[in-house]
């Protein structure tokens, strides 16, 4: 499995262009150390490489996370949150793939959420999403060089949690990972970033 998950990643970076305008390049390049094509590519390889021989292959081998640990997109997420030190990167994705590791969780309940809202449009977290928690997404705000940045505004809840207030917190909380594990995978805001506004009066 790693060896085939190597070779999928190689052909993954082969076919990978940077879904980025000039400008968010430049940026990359000036505040995240995401120089050339060849330090992104070494980066990645050297990222994935550490993951390997780091996380239980049990985990790697799930389709769902051979996938996401195969995209370089995906990978691309924690180097550049990271500036590109190679350490810190790979703190960075051991410790996303513990929060959906249900052997390694140290939030069982939260992960449940997160793993069932992977496979199902019409889990428990998406209709606690639609129906309670509700969250906006503004595009390009911020100024100066941070114009391009996303707000996630967090209205307060619409209605009273009909169940007990245990999966009312760790719905919360699965809810928290899951916007900005799926935000984060927009190229633009990796280098922009987002800010959380938490009370949109």
């Amino acid at each position: 499995m790693p060896f085939q998950r190597q070779n999928r990643l190689q052909q993954n970076i082969l076919s990978y262009q940077p879904n980025l305008t000039p400008t968010e390049l430049n940026k990359a390049a000036n505040q995240l150390n995401e120089f050339t094509n060849e330090t992104r590519s070494h980066a990645i390889n050297h990222l994935a490489r550490q993951i390997e021989h780091t996380l239980p292959a049990k985990f790697l081998s799930n389709p769902t996370n051979f996938n996401k640990f195969s995209n370089p997109v995906f990978l691309l997420r924690f180097l550049r949150c990271a500036k590109y030190n190679a350490d810190k990167a790979v703190k960075k994705a051991l410790k996303w793939a513990k929060m959906y590791d249900l052997e390694n969780t140290p939030w069982p309940e939260v992960t449940k959420f997160l793993i069932e809202a992977d496979e199902d449009p019409n889990s428990k977290l998406h209709k606690f999403m639609r129906s309670f928690n509700p969250m906006y997404i503004c595009k390009s705000v911020g100024k100066n060089e941070n114009t391009g940045a996303w707000a996630v505004i967090r209205e307060p809840p619409v209605a009273n949690y009909p169940g007990p207030v245990e999966e009312y917190i760790a719905l919360l909380g699965a809810q928290a990972v899951y916007v900005v594990d799926k935000i984060l995978n927009i190229e633009s805001v990796q280098i922009h970033g987002f800010y959380l506004l938490g009370d949109s009066s």
